[in-house]
């Protein structure tokens, strides 16, 4: 993701529940609204969910993930002419023959412009939802979103040759998550601009869309693993919106 995106949250602690307004549907309350509570709340299906709207999870695997593509970043950068790099990164002609490219793609980034903004991405939005939905949720949706993504690429390359590498499709997975389970959280892109964080994913999917039909716009953008991941991440959110009946406005 080529830009700076900053939920507020982050700057003044984790309460998405300031300003915003929560709300609990238990088991046998035919639709009527409960104000979320810090305790436990039954679902339609009689299991329990923790309110972690007061009591937020820890944030742990955010920051191993960006650990491990920063240490990944440097070793490309110390020995790049390891001849190992090619069966690491995606090529949609090998892909089935050598399968990890699916996962190991995620983790190589092209260039500083590149690894920094993916990171500073995954850093707001992966911690902010880390806190919301767990470590479990986090991880399968960033790894979904990534390999999915590279399915995407797949189907949207203009060579099977040309290889794609990068966090993208996973930290789009994280938006669409977020743009599903906290639609009205403000986000400032380039620290000035604010939007929704629905409006936020929306306008990126546009651009993205765009971008597969005018190959002059971002020529080496992988426009189909952004989308892919995208709706990876739109998916598992209405999943869990629905799953916990879970609505933060």
């Amino acid at each position: 993701m080529a830009m700076c995106i900053v939920p507020m949250s982050r700057f003044t602690g984790f309460k998405p529940w300031a300003g915003l307004k929560a709300f609990a549907f238990a088991a046998g309350d035919s639709g009527n609204e409960k104000e979320l509570r810090p305790e436990v709340f039954s679902t339609a299906k009689s299991r329990s969910w923790k309110s972690r709207m007061y009591y937020p999870y820890r944030v742990r695997w955010t920051y191993v993930l960006i650990g491990m593509c920063v240490f990944i970043f440097l070793l490309q950068n110390i020995a790049p002419d390891w001849p190992g790099w090619v069966y690491l990164a995606f090529f949609p002609a090998y892909a089935f023959q050598y399968p990890w490219m699916f996962v190991t793609s995620i983790f190589l980034h092209a260039s500083i412009d590149h690894i920094l903004f993916n990171m500073i991405a995954l850093f707001f939005f992966g911690s902010y939802l880390e806190r919301i939905v767990g470590p479990r949720l986090f991880l399968l949706v960033f790894f979904a979103a990534g390999i999915v993504g590279n399915f995407g690429y797949m189907l949207t390359a203009a060579g099977s040759t040309i290889p794609a590498i990068g966090a993208s499709g996973a930290i789009y997975g994280i938006v669409g998550m977020l743009a599903v389970l906290t639609p009205m959280t403000p986000v400032y892109v380039y620290f000035i601009v604010p939007m929704p964080m629905v409006v936020f994913a929306a306008l990126y999917a546009v651009l993205d869309f765009i971008g597969l039909f005018v190959p002059s716009y971002m020529a080496d953008v992988a426009h189909g693993a952004h989308i892919a991941g995208l709706v990876v991440g739109v998916v598992m959110g209405l999943y869990v919106r629905k799953r916990y009946r879970l609505v933060i406005r």
